[in-house]
């Protein structure tokens, strides 16, 4: 412990040569010492902080995984798409509303046919909210597959707050949904 913290305060002060010491810690068995590495090395870990994300986005923890796809999200490092598919269908809402938020990011950039599939059927895993903001993203991405999902669930009539989805779509469609 002495040990960790040691190292975790070097690297809050700017040094950045002890980064790789802390990097060791992000998958510990001991979670305070992963959690305490990760929230670190995302605030200090310099340009290895893309780097960390995505060897975090790969363990099993959600809020980890959250924390990483924050990250990603803030410094727009779009290159973690592939994990963040994975995050889809994880049982956590809240990951899989992160990785929604990281993966509308990188559609602004470019149109991904994979991406919009993979979210398309990724829908049944989602809650209630994660769909509507699964169907927002899919409603604004002018595909017309996506279009036809997104009819399919609004009539459905499964979706609480169907508002926010027919907005996007109507946006979409030029007024025409």
């Amino acid at each position: 412990e002495i040990r960790f913290e040691a190292i975790r305060g070097l690297v809050r002060r700017g040094s950045l040569d002890h980064v790789p010491a802390l990097a060791k810690f992000v998958g510990h068995s001991e979670y305070s010492y992963s959690l305490g590495a990760s929230e670190t090395l995302f605030d200090y870990g310099g340009e290895r902080i893309p780097e960390i994300a995505r060897q975090v986005l790969r363990q099993e923890d959600s809020y980890l995984r959250r924390l990483a796809l924050n990250t990603l999200s803030e410094r727009r490092v779009l290159d973690a798409t592939a994990d963040a598919l994975l995050c889809l269908t994880h049982p956590d809402p809240r990951l899989q509303q992160a990785a929604l938020h990281y993966l509308g990011q990188s559609l602004a950039l470019r149109k991904d046919s994979n991406i919009l599939r993979s979210i398309r059927d990724s829908l049944s895993a989602m809650d209630n909210e994660t769909m509507g903001t699964a169907l927002s993203l899919l409603a604004s991405a002018e595909d017309a597959e996506s279009r036809t999902v997104v009819k399919r669930e609004l009539r459905s009539g499964r979706l609480a707050d169907a508002d926010r989805v027919l907005c996007s779509l109507s946006i979409s469609c030029g007024g025409s949904a």
